[in-house]
């Protein structure tokens, strides 16, 4: 009996059955052939007629289990299930073969590996993503847009990879897709999914540096006789400490999901996901730059002001659902809903003043608790497909998406400043904030966005392909008035994002394009007369070419692109918003114009060996031609390769990585002097290294030194006029086993 399953490639692996299945027939159905004939036509009996099998590659895009960099296909960009050559703007994918060869934990980990996308740690709460001089603000999960932070959300960029097949991070203006956002990038988390028809598991157990340990269960398992109907759980528990004095982090995952084929052509996929995100001694805000007669203090590494008592915990809970029907080899829906919930509670201490040199006096920490919940609910609609005009096969997608999110900020506990008599014999030990007698609001909103898009792709010659396609968009947000704001309205509707992209295949290998896309961003800051400023609006262009050899396992690209924007929100000086202490007033700068290039090598160059480069250079400028967001590198280089040994030594893989940035800086005022200074921290490269043995098909070890020089560094600068410490070196041990 054959077991039909919905799969993109179904219609072919059927094919391919029934092929397989006639040569058997054919081949038992031979007449027998006497003894002294058989040496001679035994070849005749047993070659058949060569078979040619067209089949449709993979648009699942699913990377478990392919032991590779490269993906089948990359959807972010446009909708369209496109391998990356077929895209027309700069993609990266980090597979599932990428995560585990590094052994990333985290969604900033993966985020880091990006060429061209940079990370800063800011206190307890994560870190913050840039890409092309901007922050990222575009985050999507299975393809559909949400919000990750609102002024005290934490924990969402710790969140664990363990449920993470890939993430896809399409760099510049992705508004087709998402909306609104800066023109830096679109990261799009894609889930894991039930899809082995047999029991398996995977156990995970990892040892390292700061007390780190953790582990991780993964079993897949069938459901019923003809695993038609498949489960997944995974659950994973991590705690260590931090290389800041006092600090802890821990996080415990548990993920579910069942997957159904509810016919050969529809199949129904539900979960739910929890993750708990814990600390101690938690950061608010960095370390204090200037002592008291105005030099700049030497804190060592990994020194904190923080109370044992700070903490940033969070907690995310959302429930999913996709059912997915394919009509035809040609036309496929997808209906996708989901509900997340995230909520964290944060026992703070931000300190201030100015350093004594001789006495250690002169800060002390401002004590608050913020209780904070914020939920998003998603339903989006997607059909896509292909049609016929003017002789030739092109292709459609067709989207609605709806969502609405909500945010609470409540400040329950509070307290006046305490004093540290002497930071450097500082313990930590500091009375905790006390309850309020009524909760202060300090922010309540709500988010609504609705949209439509469709994109297609026109081949208008045998070698040249166009892409086209808009997203009307509305957009409004509603805040109450509280503790940092007046009651206040932002509508903007029917917005139009247009995307147009343009590929030629210059040869088999070889392909140029060309893409413009919409600029469409809506902020929150005010004027110095209390206005909000109007939406951030531009253009993203890039230029490049791409290729992809060795059957697509080595691909590589090279753009050029440029983004325009206007009203951009710029600090108006010292001036402040009228009816408020010190909120930061903002005026909209034009003609914001940012230029660069990029290059990427990522694949396996030869059996056993992976690698995965990446440059990236560019330059950010107002009309004045002054520079922005001069805290963000505008040089990186991303370089990650691993080698499997040759011969007796084939279990021994090593690896080698080696992160560059360029000189970052911020431009601050000195308190002491009101002199103009720089916060910076220069060029600097960390090297990682790694060993993975292979003991068996089913076990292995990695073991992994990460910085592996020691290098010193500031992660961040002039984040509130404050500098953070980055990571100093580490040793990871992970044995891994499969059943």
């Amino acid at each position: 009996m054959t077991t039909h399953r919905f799969h993109p490639a179904s219609a072919s692996v059927a094919a391919l059955t029934l092929l397989t299945a006639a040569a058997q027939a054919q081949t038992l159905a031979a007449p027998a052939v006497a003894a002294p004939q058989a040496k001679a036509s035994a070849a005749a009996a047993t070659t058949l007629p060569e078979v040619t099998v067209a089949a449709d590659k993979d648009s699942s895009g699913t990377t478990e289990g392919t032991r590779s960099f490269t993906p089948s296909t990359v959807s972010g960009a446009t909708g369209l299930p496109l391998s990356v050559r077929e895209t027309p703007q700069s993609v990266t994918v980090i597979t599932r073969e990428r995560i585990e060869a590094q052994g990333m934990q985290t969604v900033s980990d993966a985020v880091q590996a990006t060429p061209g996308v940079s990370t800063a740690l800011m206190d307890g709460r994560g870190e913050s993503y840039s890409a092309r001089g901007f922050g990222i603000s575009s985050i999507q999960l299975d393809g559909v847009p949400m919000t990750w932070g609102s002024g005290w959300d934490a924990g969402e960029t710790r969140n664990n990879l363990a449920t993470i097949d890939r993430v896809e991070v399409v760099r510049g203006a992705a508004g087709l897709l998402t909306g609104a956002g800066n023109p830096s990038a679109s990261i799009n988390l894609i889930r894991k999914r039930a899809d082995s028809p047999t029991f398996t598991g995977q156990a995970q157990l990892e040892l390292g540096s700061h007390q780190r340990r953790a582990g991780m269960l993964d079993l897949s398992t069938p459901l019923n006789a003809d695993a038609s109907v498949r489960a997944r759980l995974i659950g994973k528990a991590t705690a260590r400490h931090t290389f800041n004095d006092r600090e802890r982090v821990a996080n415990q995952l548990l993920y579910g999901v069942v997957d159904a084929d509810l016919s050969a052509h529809t199949r129904l996929s539900v979960g739910a996901d929890w993750q708990n995100n814990d600390s101690s001694g938690a950061l608010w805000g960095g370390l204090l730059p200037w002592h008291r007669d105005g030099s700049r203090i030497d804190w060592p590494h990994g020194f904190s002001l923080a109370p044992r008592w700070a903490s940033w915990p969070s907690q995310q809970r959302s429930v999913f659902g996709t059912l997915e029907h394919r009509f035809n080899p040609d036309w496929s829906l997808r209906l996708h809903a989901q509900h997340i919930r995230n909520a964290n509670q944060a026992k703070l201490a931000n300190p201030n003043g100015l350093l004594d040199a001789a006495t250690g006096s002169g800060i002390a920490n401002s004590r608050v608790q913020y209780d904070v919940e914020r939920s998003q609910s998603d339903l989006a609609l997607q059909a896509q497909g292909a049609f016929h005009a003017l002789g030739r096969r092109h292709e459609l997608v067709l989207g609605a998406q709806t969502s609405r999110q909500k945010f609470q900020g409540l400040r329950t506990h509070g307290g006046s400043n305490n004093p540290i008599a002497d930071v450097w014999a500082y313990d930590g030990q500091q009375p905790e904030p006390e309850p309020l007698a009524q909760p202060e609001l300090s922010a309540r909103n709500s988010t609504r966005e609705h949209a439509v898009y469709g994109a297609t792709r026109l081949h208008l010659a045998d070698p040249l392909r166009l892409i086209v396609g808009a997203r009307i968009t509305h957009w409004q947000k509603v805040g109450e008035p509280a503790a940092f704001n007046t009651a206040y309205t932002l509508r903007h509707p029917h917005v139009v994002t247009p995307y147009a992209g343009l590929v030629l295949d210059i040869d088999p290998t070889w392909s140029a394009y060309a893409s413009i896309a919409r600029v469409f961003n809506p902020q929150e800051r005010r004027d110095r007369e209390g206005r909000y400023l109007d939406p951030v609006t531009g253009q993203n262009l890039e230029l490049g070419v791409k290729a992809a050899w060795l059957n697509g396992r080595l691909t590589g690209s090279a753009a050029v692109f440029q983004t325009t924007q206007d009203n951009v929100a710029v600090a108006d000086g010292r001036q402040t918003v009228p009816g408020t202490a010190a909120e930061q007033a903002y005026t909209g700068a034009k003609g914001v114009k940012t230029r660069g290039y990029e290059l990427e090598l990522v694949g396996s160059p030869t059996p056993g060996w992976d690698v995965s480069l990446g440059w990236t250079a560019f330059s950010s400028r107002d009309a004045q031609g002054q520079p922005v967001n001069t805290n963000r590198p505008a040089k990186l280089l991303k370089l990650f390769t691993q080698y499997r040994l040759p011969g007796t030594w084939s279990a021994l893989t090593l690896g080698a990585g080696l992160d560059w940035q360029g000189r970052i800086y911020s431009d601050v005022k000195n308190p002491v002097t009101r002199a103009p200074e720089q916060l910076e921290q220069a060029a600097y490269a960390l090297l990682n290294l790694s060993a993975r043995y292979q003991f068996s098909k089913h076990a292995s070890m990695r073991l992994a030194v990460n910085n592996v020089l020691d290098k010193r560094y500031w992660a961040n600068v002039g984040f509130y006029d404050r500098l953070t410490w980055g990571a100093p070196r580490s040793v990871v041990l992970t044995l891994n086993a499969q059943f």
